[in-house]
């Protein structure tokens, strides 16, 4: 069993939850655009969709590194706080 400082306990679940946020983001956007033709089979008229996995992908990594860099503050407070202090109050 590996032991890990605070702020990477912070860090780790952070980006943990902007990964699993960003999964179910884009499971959810690629099924709310499922009833749409693709770019390739849209007639005149119709509103085009492209369901690129690139596009996807990037969602999820950019939702990841921003709840990464959300959670550097509060693992920095974390850090600074003595843990007897902290369970005594």
């Amino acid at each position: 069993m590996m032991l890990t400082s605070v702020p990477d306990d912070y860090l780790i679940e952070g980006t943990l939850l902007g990964v699993a946020g960003g999964l179910m983001g884009a499971s959810l956007a690629w099924l709310a655009l499922l009833p749409f033709p693709p770019v390739d089979e849209a007639q005149v008229g119709a509103l085009p969709i492209d369901r690129a996995q690139g596009d996807f992908l990037l969602a999820i990594l950019l939702t990841s590194l921003a709840a990464m860099l959300a959670s550097l503050l509060p693992a920095r407070r974390a850090a600074r706080i003595d843990p007897v202090d902290a369970i005594g109050t």
